[in-house]
């Protein structure tokens, strides 16, 4: 009667198994341990011959083909379900008899009888390759340049930072270059990105003929490099370096017909005479490298105690800064954010200028960091949050139905303790519903204190205002942060965007974010959309909203208005192709 039920059992457990198997992908397997056999069904054989692997019922016929890293894991994985009861789930690699590989998740459990213990092992197998690939390309964001393929600002600094211990500890020196191309705006002015974005591409390949495998090199944004020499003799290393690089950028690259002639100036610091920290050699690179540029550019300087002119025109900026709220020199403008689900208007993101009493506008990134240098960040940020709030109040009593206004937090605001109090302050005071507001936040401030971030939003999720990770794939940690912060909406670099329709690895990408975005609840924006083109993939591939200069660049609070009317005349499914 027990042989009778146990035989029951395993048809009961192979039926159900059987069922998922027809109902998804995943392949059927039964162990026997009695016979040491074990069954395959055709979506497991199909599977595994999709790596060139031929499995027979002998057990090594698999087990051989698994990758010899992962071996060792396989076998404990089925040593225990046998001995401790524990079900199996582990992912490894499968190995062909051609090299090809594929990844799967392998997932089972024993089935048993009272008196001889485990009599069978069954379970699903499932190809997670494109997961694992889309795990790979995102991981591989977080340390690299998505344009160039340098390692990005933070290998960067760990790898400076190991090296500056190395040399504390033997004595040595080290040096940095920050690398700036003269002039580079105008390329993107006239040309474009995609110009300028190839041209980046051109001059990442020189640099690294020039500065040698052994020193690293790494794209901080934009046209700026960096490059660590981890160990050196004498200035004359670098001089030499320098040289090389100076003279390969002088020569011409044809792009797209055209040809240009490029120069660079270059700043260089040293350990330990210039500076202890990673922090302060790069900053000392980088006044090094303006001084080189005011100088006519195309040359190396070196770091000097007296370079004292950015020390003065920080002093300008500061006490401008420090006076631009009173006076009221900023101004917000929005940028329209679309959802592309009903070509309607979602919202809008805030984006603060500075404007000089000449008329002229100063650009966030000019005067950003000094601001939170100086902590004059925490009163802009709290006008900035008041400002947009105000602004999406009058947009709602134009007509809008409860649009979203988004406000970009710093860091040094984002850590005060009292910041979820200012925005329950700013919310009863302007009248909007927190409905009406979405924080962004990037990933590298909230990888700052991990555990203090997830404490301050969920307070701030408590309240009702939403949270979105700005540029994402270009900090570090972003699969960390999916998985352990509240969030409601992820926003796609537009470094991804660019060239999505034209360069499928970016495409990849794009469409594993969204994947793995929607499959965690949250929604997504792309940044940066620039064509027809690129509205369109996204939409086929599901992004639920897009901002970016096709659909409207950022104006005025009064602009964004008759922005919305216009829309509402010409019919409000205009974006919705």
């Amino acid at each position: 009667m027990e042989r009778d039920m146990l035989v029951q059992q395993i048809r009961s457990f192979a039926e159900k198994l059987e069922l998922v198997a027809r109902t998804t992908n995943d392949g059927i397997w039964d162990w026997n341990l009695s016979t040491n056999k074990i069954e395959w069904n055709v979506r497991a054989r199909t599977m595994l011959r999709s790596a060139s692997v031929s499995v027979t019922e002998a057990p090594r016929s698999f087990l051989a083909h698994i990758h010899p890293e992962d071996q060792s894991a396989v076998r404990e994985a089925f040593r225990k379900t046998i001995t401790n009861h524990a079900p199996i789930q582990c992912e490894f690699r499968v190995v062909g008899s051609n090299g090809h590989q594929i990844w799967v998740y392998l997932a089972g459990d024993c089935i048993r009888d009272t008196s001889t213990g485990a009599v069978r092992i069954i379970g699903s197998l499932t190809d997670i390759t494109e997961k694992k690939s889309n795990e790979a390309r995102i991981i591989h964001m977080a340390y690299y340049d998505a344009l160039t393929g340098l390692p990005n600002r933070l290998l960067f600094q760990e790898r400076l930072r190991k090296a500056m211990a190395d040399r504390e500890q033997d004595g040595g020196k080290m040096a940095i270059f920050l690398i700036d191309l003269d002039r580079f705006k105008i390329v993107n002015d006239t040309l474009g990105h995609q110009v300028g974005d190839m041209l980046l591409v051109r001059v990442a390949e020189m640099l690294k003929a020039c500065v040698g495998d052994e020193n690293t090199i790494a794209r901080l944004g934009g046209d700026e490099f960096i490059v660590m020499f981890p160990s050196i003799e004498s200035e004359d290393e670098l001089s030499e370096v320098a040289d090389r690089v100076l003279l390969k950028l002088s020569e011409p690259v044809v792009l797209e017909g055209t040809k240009f002639y490029l120069s660079a100036s270059i700043g260089a610091s040293l350990y330990p005479s210039h500076g202890a920290d990673s922090e302060t050699l790069i900053k000392f690179a980088d006044l090094a490298m303006y001084q080189s540029k005011r100088s006519g550019g195309n040359r190396l300087g070196y770091y000097t105690e007296n370079l004292g002119v950015q020390q003065v025109e920080r002093v300008n900026m500061e006490s401008g800064l420090r006076l631009a709220l009173e006076r009221g020199e900023f101004v917000l403008h929005y940028q329209p954010q679309i959802s592309l689900a009903t070509g309607e208007i979602y919202g809008a993101e805030a984006l603060i200028r500075w404007q000089l009493p000449s008329g002229k506008f100063v650009q966030p990134g000019e005067f950003i960091p000094l601001a939170e240098e100086t902590g004059l960040i925490i009163p802009i940020g709290e006008w900035v949050l008041d400002k947009a709030c105000k602004a999406c109040k009058q947009w709602i009593a134009e007509g809008m139905d409860s649009p979203v206004v988004s406000v970009n937090i710093s860091s040094q605001q984002f850590q005060q303790g009292d910041f979820p109090e200012l925005v329950r302050q700013v919310l009863r005071n302007t009248g909007i519903q927190p409905r009406n507001l979405c924080l962004e936040i990037t990933e590298h401030m909230a990888v700052l204190n991990m555990e203090h971030t997830i404490q301050v939003l969920n307070e701030l999720v408590d309240i009702g205002v939403r949270i979105a990770i700005d540029d994402f794939g270009i900090g570090q940690s972003s699969l960390v942060l999916l998985k352990r912060l509240p969030l409601h909406v992820l926003k796609i670099d537009p470094s991804f965007i660019f060239h999505m329709t034209d360069n499928g690895s970016d495409e990849a990408i794009v469409r594993g974010i969204i994947e793995m975005s929607h499959g965690l609840g949250l929604a997504v924006t792309a940044e940066g959309v620039e064509t027809e083109a690129q509205l369109i993939r996204l939409q086929q591939l599901g992004c639920d909203r897009i901002q970016g200069y096709y659909t409207g660049r950022p104006m005025p609070s009064e602009q964004f208005i008759g922005y919305f009317q216009s829309l509402i005349s010409a019919g409000t499914s205009r974006w919705r192709i």
